[in-house]
C-alpha cells in the first residue's frame, strides 16, 4: 500500500555528503512525494506525514514529531537528562498565558503516560551527541500523542518556542557573555515535521521489522506485589513480550477510546508468542534512573534487533491479520512514544521499518 507522504531534504549543503550538521544554519524546503519510505541523515525514516495544519483530510493531527534545529553556543559535552530539561522547558511553555495554562497543569497533575516526549539533544546520524560545537547543527526532538498536544504545538506553542534556550542544570539564563554549552540557539526555519493519526499506523502490515533502540531502554518488570523487592526490577533486553507491553500500555492510555481494544492484553501476548528475535546486535550500559527523587544506577540496552512475526497454522486467517496489524501499530506508535521507563524524558527512542 502507499501512503500520502512527504521528505524534508536540506539545502545550502547542510545535508550534503561531507557537510552534514556544519554551520551555516540548515534551510528545508518541503518536497512532496507518494512513498512509502523517504529518509535523511538523522531523521527517522518510515510513513509519516508532513502536516501544513492541525489535520489530515480532515481529520485532527494525534501524533506529531518535530525535530528542532539547535546549535550550541559553546563547546563542551551535551547536557546530562537533556531529554529531561527540554521535558519541563515544554511545561514551562504551556503555562504561558498565550498557550495553554490551563492544559499544562492538568498534564502536570496527570500520573498515566505523559501525552509529549522529549529526546536527548541528537547529532546528525541520528544518535546522542556526547559532545557539542558551535560550528555544528543537532536535533532536540518533540513528540505530542494526543489531538490536543499535538493541536496545542501546532496553533501555540511553536510560535512561543524562544529563540535561545538553556537545557541543563543551573540558571536557566544567562547574560550572552557567560553563555555555556547548555545554552542552543533554535534554527529559525520551520522544523522538519512528521504527523499521523492512531488508525492509520495498522494499516499495511509486515511480518519482519528492524527496530533500532536510539537511547537507552530498559523495562522494569511487573512482579507480583508478594514478590516485590525492596527497589524495581529491571530488564535491559529488546525481549518481545516488554517490547510489545510497555508499547500497548501507551497504546491503551492514549489512542481514542474506539482504538483501545486493539492492544487489549490477552491479544498481545498471543501477538508476542508468535514474534522471534532475530540477529541483534545490543550494547548494555548503566544508565541513572530517578526513582523517588533518588537517582538510582540501572542497565539499560541500546542497538538493534530484528523483530519477526511467525504466523500460527491454528488460527483463522482474520485472526492471523489482525495481529499483524497490531505488530505494525504498535511499532509504529513507539516510533513516536517510545518504550520502557521514562520515555517521556528521553529513553526509549526507538526506530521500526518493515522489510
Amino acid at each position: 500500500m502507499q501512503v500520502a507522504g512527504a521528505f524534508l531534504q536540506g539545502v545550502n549543503g547542510a545535508m550534503g555528503a561531507g557537510a552534514v550538521g556544519a554551520a551555516p544554519r540548515p534551510s528545508y524546503h518541503l518536497q512532496c512525494a507518494w512513498s512509502t519510505s523517504f529518509h535523511m541523515p538523522g531523521l527517522p525514516s518510515g510513513e509519516k506525514r508532513v502536516p501544513d495544519r492541525a489535520s489530515l483530510g480532515g481529520s485532527p493531527v494525534e501524533l506529531l514529531e518535530v525535530h528542532l534545529p539547535l546549535r550550541p553556543l559553546r563547546a563542551g559535552p551535551a547536557p546530562p537528562s537533556l531529554g529531561a530539561h527540554a521535558h519541563g522547558l515544554v511545561f514551562d511553555l504551556l503555562d504561558l498565558p498565550q498557550v495553554a495554562p490551563a492544559l499544562g497543569r492538568e498534564l502536570h497533575a496527570w500520573r498515566g503516560r505523559a501525552e509529549f516526549t522529549a529526546s536527548a539533544l541528537l547529532d546528525v546520524e541520528g544518535n546522542p551527541a556526547a559532545e557539542v560545537r558551535p560550528d555544528w547543527w543537532y536535533w532536540l526532538r518533540l513528540a505530542f500523542l494526543s489531538a490536543r498536544t499535538a493541536q496545542v504545538w501546532l496553533e501555540r506553542l511553536a510560535a512561543s518556542f524562544p529563540a535561545h534556550v538553556h537545557l541543563g542544570p543551573g540558571a536557566p539564563f544567562h547574560q550572552p557573555d557567560d553563555s555555556c554549552c547548555w545554552d542552543y540557539e533554535l534554527g529559525s526555519d520551520p522544523p522538519p515535521t512528521w504527523a499521523a493519526r492512531y488508525a492509520d499506523l495498522a494499516a499495511d502490515p509486515h511480518d519482519r521489522w528492524a527496530l533500532r533502540f536510539v537511547t537507552p531502554t530498559t523495562f522494569q518488570l511487573p512482579l507480583a506485589r508478594s514478590d516485590r523487592p525492596a527497589s524495581p526490577v529491571f530488564l535491559p533486553l529488546p525481549v518481545p513480550e516488554q517490547v510489545l507491553s510497555s508499547l500497548a500500555a501507551g497504546w491503551q492510555e492514549l489512542a481514542p477510546p474506539d482504538l483501545r481494544d486493539l492492544a487489549d492484553r490477552a491479544r498481545v501476548l498471543a501477538l508476542a508468542e508468535r514474534i522471534q528475535l532475530g540477529p541483534s546486535h545490543l550494547q548494555v550500559a548503566p544508565v541513572s534512573l530517578r526513582n523517588n527523587r533518588v537517582e538510582v544506577e540501572r542497565a539499560a540496552f541500546t542497538g538493534t534487533a530484528v523483530f519477526a512475526y511467525s504466523p500460527s497454522p491454528h488460527v483463522p486467517r482474520d485472526e492471523d491479520q489482525r495481529r499483524r496489524r497490531l505488530l505494525g501499530a504498535l511499532l509504529r506508535f513507539g516510533t513516536f512514544a517510545g518504550l520502557g521507563v521514562q520515555s517521556a524524558r528521553g529513553m526509549g527512542l526507538l526506530r521500526a521499518d518493515p522489510f
